[in-house]
């Protein structure tokens, strides 16, 4: 609570798109999970190009993401000091580009540790990651993100991720998707998905905390995740990371 508090002072730096965000489950929405042909189709799950699947995530792996993007976000709150600054530290840190950091910061801690060439949050975008992995871990299918960029060539202005469920699982994170201040919509180009949106990593980044408690909190997963079951479904968990350089026209 503490942090959340303190990230709040910091909500001017945080690039934020001017949408209406709706939490209600579109009366439209599709429950259904991947087969492994979906997942491993060329065309790739939800029709987005250069994707691959990450299967299986071990204990503590969404968390460890969760908490990652969390004090990297919180560095950029500190070291920005404008939307447009956030976002041109966030590139840099998503692509490891040499930026000042102060010594001894959770942010010089986190881009510090590992091999340098290996991608920050597994590759994926600062304010997607945490709630990408959190909803993979929650029983989800997550099939593309975007933290949302301001140029004409962006492929969203803010924050997005597309992913399939089941019924259970959407009506589980529904009370969650409207405290984070998030919401649920349906791309037209892509029906078969549901997308949960926000106007800025702020309240995305809040969701995954809040899924990663959620699931902290019960004894059992299955308290909160269905039962795959069938040899038709996978049997493990399972995300897609997107190349979003090169996706299909929609």
């Amino acid at each position: 609570m503490t942090r959340m508090v303190e990230r709040e002072s910091f909500r001017r730096v945080f690039p934020c798109a001017d949408i209406d965000v709706d939490p209600t489950i579109p009366k439209a929405a599709a429950y259904w999970l991947p087969s492994d042909d979906d997942l491993t189709d060329d065309e790739g799950f939800g029709y987005f190009r250069d994707n691959w699947v990450i299967a299986d995530l071990g204990p503590g792996v969404a968390s460890g993401i969760v908490e990652e993007e969390r004090k990297i976000i919180d560095g950029l709150c500190l070291l920005a000091d404008s939307p447009d600054h956030f976002a041109e530290l966030a590139t840099a840190v998503e692509g490891r580009d040499s930026i000042d950091l102060p010594a001894g910061s959770d942010l010089a801690d986190v881009l510090l540790r590992g091999p340098y060439d290996e991608p920050t949050l597994d590759g994926l975008e600062i304010g997607v990651a945490g709630l990408t992995y959190a909803l993979a871990e929650f029983g989800a299918f997550p099939a593309a993100s975007c933290r949302g960029h301001g140029d004409r060539h962006a492929w969203s202005d803010h924050p997005v991720v597309y992913f399939a469920a089941s019924r259970r699982v959407v009506q589980q994170l529904q009370p969650l998707v409207e405290e984070s201040g998030c919401g649920f919509t349906i791309d037209p180009a892509r029906p078969e998905l549901l997308v949960i949106l926000a106007p800025s990593v702020f309240e995305t980044s809040r969701l995954a905390g809040l899924v990663i408690n959620l699931l902290a909190r019960v004894p059992h997963r299955d308290d909160v995740q269905p039962a795959l079951g069938g040899d038709s479904q996978l049997d493990v968990q399972s995300q897609l990371k997107i190349d979003f350089s090169d996706r299909a026209d929609s």
